[in-house]
């Protein structure tokens, strides 16, 4: 366990460095220059055979394209901040969800041609009215569950605090692993974007992780708050998964209520403790009162 949690650290140090946030953003220019230039080409009929068919010819596809790579070093950010703080990953869980909604539009444009007309757009506007604002109510909800984030540890013993971080660290560079492999097959799929289920196959194994760490806390008997807290993260992430399945208001409004859901629970949970951070519930299966 020591020997993954070591790789994971490894990885963790690499990514925050400054160069390498620099080197991510230069290769963000340089995927949406490139994809464009690519997508001008192809429309000229310049490209090979074997590449015409693999770029697209709407120049949106390019914006498209470069969202989901800022969605990808999102969900990384995420993976980062799940050992940390499974309140604070949760808060970049929703970061992520508003931002897939504002890319909504771009994909909902790109299915209207290239140039756009007024009577091609005309009957998507209120899609993406929809989504546009249910992004805007993710973003205003977020403001108020990062309010309520307090950073304590309910794990006292410094052993046992120690050993819970590492398996979350383990399941974080598995969460990583995973992440690259899923990423890896959607690029492989570039010509085929209605084949590409990235972010839906990604959410469908956080739910597993999330239940993993929830076993894994049941080792440290605690209180029954924590242990609520944690299963009902689960579910909104479960609720964040549902809204995968459906596009346009649907999605974005089951969206929403999952932020909202996960915030009222924040709220809830914060009530049971004292300006000092001490609870006065029973741990799950003790019948006892922590005092």
């Amino acid at each position: 366990m020591n020997f993954f949690a070591g790789i994971y650290l490894f990885l963790e140090q690499l990514w925050e460095r400054s160069g390498t946030q620099r080197a991510i953003a230069w290769i963000l220019i340089s995927v949406f220059l490139g994809m464009l230039s690519l997508i001008e080409l192809n429309r000229l009929g310049l490209l090979p055979v074997f590449l015409d068919q693999m770029v697209p010819l709407s120049r949106l596809r390019a914006i498209e394209i470069a969202f989901n790579l800022l969605l990808f070093i999102e969900l990384i950010e995420l993976i980062f901040a799940l050992p940390d703080s499974v309140s604070r990953a949760l808060g970049k869980q929703f970061e992520v969800i508003a931002l897939v909604l504002l890319r909504e539009n771009f994909k909902i444009l790109s299915h209207a041609g290239d140039p756009l007309t007024w009577e091609a757009v005309s009957h998507i506007l209120p899609d993406m009215a929809a989504v546009s604002l249910s992004a805007l109510a993710i973003y205003g909800i977020l403001a108020v569950y990062y309010r309520q984030l307090r950073k304590t540890s309910h794990i006292k013993d410094a052993n046992k605090k120690s050993t819970y971080i590492r398996i979350k660290q383990n399941i974080a560079l598995a969460l990583l692993v995973t992440i690259f492999s899923l990423g890896m097959q959607d690029l492989l799929r570039l010509h085929k974007p209605e084949d590409a289920k990235f972010m839906e196959s990604f959410y469908t194994i956080l739910i597993f992780a999330d239940v993993l760490i929830v076993f894994a806390s049941m080792r440290y008997h605690l209180p029954f708050h924590m242990t609520f807290r944690y299963v009902a993260y689960t579910v909104a992430t479960l609720i964040v998964r549902l809204s995968l399945l459906e596009t346009g208001w649907r999605g974005a409004l089951i969206a929403v209520l999952a932020a909202a859901y996960a915030t009222a629970v924040l709220f809830a949970s914060n009530l049971f403790a004292d300006k000092d951070g001490k609870v006065s519930v029973p741990t799950l299966g003790s019948g006892k009162s922590k005092k």
